[in-house]
């Protein structure tokens, strides 16, 4: 999470008493003039309402969300999650011979293109190397996938898509 609250409660002496709170059960309630409004922790008995006198609150600085905390550990778990995405990547793009299995149609005007679809086949899987020839009549695209096998060895496979081409 990256922050911590701790509400600072009074006894019936007026002696005041802190309770950590659970920091995925505090909203933060903003305001335009005092910055925070106050603290709102939803437990098992209700929505209790603090205000910002009323809470300590730590946190560590998030460059993304200026009232969450971000954990030290999150920028490595990003980082892992990144570097094993990669790698899945990877590994499928390169046993598809570096050929991905799909066909993108683009429209080209003056300098840029826009996408106008991305068709992949019913079935498609890795090495059916779908896109690696292409024909377009009209609307409609036959697309070459020689790595498919699903009619037997060494067949291939042509798809037939109808797309709205402008």
């Amino acid at each position: 999470m990256g922050a911590a609250f701790w509400a600072i409660e009074r006894d019936e002496h007026g002696q005041p008493e802190i309770w950590p709170l659970r920091p995925d059960r505090v909203s933060i309630v903003p305001d335009r003039r005092q910055y925070i409004r106050g603290f709102v922790y939803n437990g098992r008995n209700g929505p209790v309402a603090y205000t910002p006198e009323e809470i300590v609150w730590f946190r560590y600085f998030n460059p993304l969300e200026e009232y969450a905390g971000l954990s030290p550990i999150a920028p490595v778990r990003m980082s892992a999650d990144t570097g094993k995405d990669s790698l899945r990547f990877n590994r499928n793009f390169l046993r598809n011979s570096a050929q991905p299995d799909f066909v993108l149609l683009t429209k080209r005007s003056g300098t840029s293109w826009t996408e106008q679809a991305n068709l992949t086949a019913t079935g498609a899987a890795v090495n059916h190397k779908l896109g690696i020839s292409v024909s377009v009549s009209g609307s409609d695209l036959v697309a070459g996938a020689p790595g498919d096998f699903q009619k037997g060895t060494d067949t291939g496979a042509a798809h037939i898509f109808t797309a709205e081409i402008q």
